[in-house]
């Protein structure tokens, strides 16, 4: 693959491989060698992709899997809504490249109707005294066949992988991210972009299980904090900032039948 060109300058280092284990972990090496901003890795497959706390991530030929650097300014609180703002960038490049609307679980996840077609890992270091922030986006775009422990749970976009939609999608998918990612800085929060991402979300206004190492509890999910955490209010009312661990969306309570 080419450097994704144009007036976007991210992307015009795009370093395309056939296998990796990780894009994010590759590079993560090549961030503390002094790549620059904007550097994109592309694989067309993963050996070892990883998804959030710890899970392993099927990345078959077929999809997109990509990471890209970012090197936020030192006063930038990490990971500063990062997730969100990046299934947001997919979702709108998505929606104008391909027409598709997928719905956005908070924090990271891609949905196509009930099944899982992309997720987002963020992932910061350092070097040299500088930090850096690598943004992992993998999207099963055309990918024909998940194992038995994904088929349902998993699904594909279903496109034909030989009519060049991944350059196209992945300009999209930058322009996208660097327009979202300067309005970021520029603000300082996601405020100004939280209507935007709740519109598309299938969290929201949801009954969620939250799993944190000390237990699980339940609760509404009814917003989201400028910083993008998860607002969820209790059973007793009570309404609780959640920034880490694991959310899931209940299942809505079917009405009676006669």
């Amino acid at each position: 693959m080419e450097p994704v060109r144009g007036e976007n300058p991210w992307g015009r280092r795009t370093i395309f491989l056939d296998r990796v284990d990780s894009t994010n972990s590759r590079l993560i090496e090549l961030a503390r060698s002094g790549v620059p901003e904007g550097t994109v890795l592309v694989a067309e497959q993963q050996t070892a992709g990883r998804g959030r706390q710890g899970r392993s991530w099927y990345s078959p030929p077929g999809g997109l899997w990509m990471s890209l650097l970012l090197r936020p300014p030192a006063g930038f609180v990490l990971p500063g809504g990062l997730p969100l703002l990046a299934g947001l960038a997919v979702a709108c490049a998505l929606e104008e490249c391909l027409g598709i609307s997928p719905g956005l679980k908070w924090p990271n996840d891609i949905l196509l109707g009930e099944g899982k077609a992309g997720g987002i890992l963020v992932e910061a270091g350092e070097e040299g005294g500088g930090r850096f922030v690598v943004v992992g986006i993998g999207l099963n775009v055309a990918v024909e066949e998940f194992p038995a422990e994904l088929d349902n749970t998993a699904v594909s976009l279903e496109l034909d992988s030989s009519r060049g939609w991944r350059r196209a999608l992945l300009r999209v998918l930058l322009r996208r991210f660097r327009l979202l990612y300067l309005e970021l800085l520029k603000k300082g929060s996601l405020a100004g972009l939280l209507g935007e991402y709740s519109r598309r979300s299938v969290t929201l206004g949801r009954l969620v299980v939250v799993s944190t190492p000390s237990g699980a509890w339940r609760g509404k999910a009814v917003g989201l904090t400028p910083a993008g955490e998860l607002i969820v209010e209790d059973a007793a009312g009570i309404q609780r900032t959640v920034c880490s661990g694991e959310v899931s969306i209940r299942p809505a309570k079917k009405e009676p039948e006669g």
